[in-house]
């Protein structure tokens, strides 16, 4: 692959492989490649709720079946989303 550079960033790089950070002008524009990959893709386990996953291994119920969870809130009538948009509503205003 063939490109060319301004002369800041060519002096950049240059400086770079001059410093010893890195054995060559092409595994400096590797590095920024890669850099700049991964600031776009989302670090997953950034995503994870650590603090909620913990209340649930704590407040959990192994005992609890999924049958008896469907039984208990088919009786809230109405829409569960609305109840919990409702509910999330109410506790900031």
């Amino acid at each position: 692959m063939r490109f060319s550079l301004k002369k800041d960033l060519k002096d950049f790089v240059r400086e770079k492989v001059r410093s010893g950070e890195f054995a060559s002008e092409e595994a400096v524009v590797k590095a920024a490649l890669e850099s700049l990959r991964d600031r776009e893709r989302p670090d997953l386990e950034e995503l994870i709720d650590h603090e909620f996953i913990g209340y649930c291994a704590r407040e959990g119920d192994d005992r609890i079946t999924l049958e008896e969870v469907l039984k208990a809130t088919s009786r809230i009538p109405g829409s569960m989303s609305q109840v919990i948009i409702e509910e999330e509503r109410a506790e900031r205003f």
